[in-house]
C-alpha cells in the first residue's frame, strides 16, 4: 500500500503543471510559436477580486509604445509557475525604463482560478501588468501542453523567441538584453554562401525577429546539394551568414592493362580530383609509353589504358597503341581533327600517316583503308 501512494504520489507531480485538457491551437500545423502574429492580442486586466476588466486592454498599442514585450503564462496552482515570478518582478524594476514591458497572462489550466492568480500576484507584491488569457494568447501559449511558458514579443506584435518551461533569472535577463540589442537596428544583412565557391549568391535585409525564406540553392556541375547551415530558419538578432552544402560526387577509375585486359587497380575519386596511377604492367617485348586518358581532373567513371610501345616503334596509324590497325583507330584520328577527342602525345606522330606533319582528316580516311585491307 505504501509503495501505492509513493507511486500515486510521483504521478500527481509530474502532472502538476500539465493542462488539465489539451489547449486548442489554431495553427496545428505551426511547430513553435515563433513567428506567429499576436498584434490582434485584446486580453483584459485583472482587477479588484480577479475579475475582468471592461475598459482596460493588452492591445497592440502596448506592442508599439515598448521596445520589447515579456509575456508570461502562468496558473497559481503551479509550483514552477509562483517559484520563477519573482524573476519578472525583476526583470520589470530593471528594465521597463529601458521600454521592456513584462507581461504575466493569468490562466486555469492547472486547476486555479482567476480569483486565486489575482490574490496570489497581489499578496505577493507584484506589480507587472497581469491580463487575463484571451483567445490570441491562447493561440500562443498552445504549442506547448503545459506550465509556465514565456515568449518575447516584438513592436509589431510578432513572437521572435520563447522559454517553454520554467527559466531562471540569468537566463531570462541574457535574453531581454540580446532582443533589447538586436532591436537597436532596423533590419540586418543576411548573406547566403556558396560553399563551393565561397561567394555571396543572395543577400536579404531583414528586420530582427524575422525569419529568413531559403533560396533555391545554386546547382555545380559535380556536387550536390546536401543541404542549409543553418538547417532551421534562423530568428535574425543580427548579421547573419547562411551556407550552401554540397557534397562531390564520387567517380570510378579503373586503370587496365591494354595487353592483358585485365585491370591493374581501382580507385574511387571525388568531382576535379585527381586519380592515383598504379605501376603499369612489365611485358617482355614491349615498353610503357604512357597512359591513353588524361585523369588528373575527373568527372566521370573512366577506364584508363596503359600504352605500351613494341620492339621497332607503333604501326603507324595506330591511334590507340594496342598494335593493331582498325576501324577504331580511323574513327579516334578523325574525332581527333575534329576537337572530339584526344589521342595520347606520343602517338599523335604514327598518326600522321602521309607524314605531312599534321594529323588530319585525310589520315583518318588512310588508316581507315588499311584496315579495310584497301
Amino acid at each position: 500500500m505504501k509503495k501505492l501512494l509513493a507511486l500515486l504520489m510521483v504521478a500527481l507531480m509530474l502532472s502538476l503543471c500539465a493542462p488539465s485538457g489539451a489547449v486548442p491551437s489554431e495553427e496545428p500545423t505551426r511547430a513553435l510559436p515563433i513567428g506567429l502574429d499576436v498584434s490582434a492580442v485584446h486580453a483584459p486586466y485583472l482587477i479588484a477580486g480577479g475579475n475582468p476588466s471592461t475598459t482596460d486592454f493588452l492591445t497592440s498599442d502596448d506592442f508599439a509604445s515598448h521596445s520589447l514585450i515579456v509575456i508570461n503564462a502562468w496558473d497559481h496552482m503551479c509550483g514552477p509557475c509562483t517559484s520563477e515570478m519573482p524573476y519578472f518582478q525583476q526583470i520589470h524594476e530593471e528594465y521597463s525604463n529601458q521600454g521592456v514591458l513584462v507581461v504575466g497572462v493569468a490562466t486555469t489550466w492547472i486547476g486555479g482560478t482567476y480569483p486565486g492568480d489575482y490574490n496570489y500576484f497581489v499578496n505577493h507584491n507584484y506589480n507587472y501588468m497581469l491580463v487575463k488569457l484571451d483567445s490570441v494568447m491562447e493561440t500562443a501559449f498552445s504549442y506547448h501542453n503545459f506550465l509556465p511558458q514565456t515568449i518575447f514579443v516584438s513592436p509589431d506584435g510578432v513572437v521572435v523567441d520563447e522559454i517553454a518551461g520554467s527559466t531562471d533569472y540569468t537566463t531570462l535577463k541574457n535574453k531581454v538584453e540580446a532582443w533589447l540589442t538586436a532591436f537597436q537596428h532596423d533590419s540586418y544583412e543576411v548573406n547566403f554562401v556558396d560553399s563551393v565557391t565561397g561567394e555571396i549568391f543572395e543577400t536579404q535585409n531583414l528586420v530582427p525577429g524575422s525569419v529568413p525564406v531559403y533560396p533555391d540553392a545554386p546547382v555545380h556541375e559535380g556536387y550536390t546539394f546536401s543541404g542549409w547551415d543553418p538547417a532551421t530558419p534562423p530568428v535574425i538578432m543580427g548579421p547573419t551568414t547562411i551556407t550552401a552544402r554540397y557534397t562531390a560526387l564520387i567517380y570510378r577509375v579503373r586503370f587496365m592493362d591494354s595487353i592483358t585486359g585485365e585491370q591493374i587497380s581501382r580507385v574511387f575519386v571525388h568531382y576535379g580530383e585527381s586519380a592515383e596511377a598504379p605501376e603499369p604492367p612489365e611485358h617482355d617485348g614491349y615498353e610503357f609509353v604512357c597512359w591513353d586518358q588524361d585523369f588528373s581532373f575527373v568527372t566521370q567513371s573512366m577506364d584508363v589504358y596503359t600504352i605500351y610501345s613494341p620492339e621497332g616503334g607503333f604501326l603507324p596509324g595506330d591511334a590507340d597503341g594496342n598494335g593493331e590497325i582498325t576501324s577504331a583507330d580511323a574513327l579516334a584520328i578523325l574525332r581527333y581533327t575534329m576537337g572530339t577527342g584526344t589521342i595520347p602525345e606520343a602517338l599523335l606522330p604514327y598518326c600522321d600517316v602521309d607524314g605531312n606533319g599534321s594529323v588530319t582528316s585525310a589520315d583518318a580516311l588512310a588508316v581507315l583503308r588499311i584496315a579495310m585491307g584497301l
